[in-house]
């Protein structure tokens, strides 16, 4: 066994995380342990690039690219981020989402508004469900959105709505959307649910 870096590991390893947080804990052979913390417990996952579902692979199905699915937004940020509870993919495990405004945006003749939350980088995801939930889609998906600058414009392309890691592992720990995130039209755009 070894350290991420290849360093031999010599009696304890111990690490403490904070909730939210991951690392690549420990190698052993061509298995990557990442540890991390979701829920208020600590857990781990295993990736081991060398295995056979990995090999045989062949990518995420998507729906058809459709224009009409790209649509201008305007963001409005919130006074203050709102940390909210929220569920997650796992029955057991209670998550917390930072909400720092929402986005409102006209689709398919509806009006819609979903809060956001803020990457890194600036830019929004925004999780929602929608009519294909469970059907031809995974429970939830997600949409990022470039930051949003100063005058809050904002193009959602939902060809680019991504699944949470939960559509293709039972044991993944994925944030639900706020339950006003729901959008009452069918978004046939993005990745279908994985074959």
């Amino acid at each position: 066994m070894t350290t991420p870096d290849s360093d031999p590991v010599v009696g304890t390893l111990a690490k403490s995380l904070h909730e939210g947080e991951s690392m690549h804990f420990i190698r052993h052979g061509d298995t990557l342990v990442e540890l991390g913390v979701r829920g208020g417990r600590y857990m781990i996952r295993t990736r081991e690039r060398t295995h056979p579902r990995l090999k045989a692979f062949t990518g995420v199905p998507v729906f058809d690219h459709d224009p009409t699915f790209i649509v201008p937004g305007r963001y409005t940020a919130f006074h203050a981020p709102k940390v909210v509870p929220i569920d997650s993919f796992r029955s057991d495990t209670r998550l917390r989402a930072e909400l720092v405004g929402e986005v409102q945006f006209e689709l398919a003749g509806h009006r819609a508004s979903l809060a956001a939350s803020r990457n890194a980088d600036g830019s929004l995801t925004l999780s929602f469900r929608d009519q294909t939930d469970g059907v031809q889609t995974a429970s939830w998906r997600f949409v990022t959105v470039k930051d949003p600058g100063t005058n809050g414009e904002v193009a959602i392309d939902f060809n680019r709505t991504l699944n949470y890691p939960m559509a293709f592992s039972p044991h993944a720990v994925c944030p639900a959307p706020v339950p006003g995130n729901r959008l009452e039209v069918p978004v046939r755009a993005g990745e279908l649910m994985p074959r």
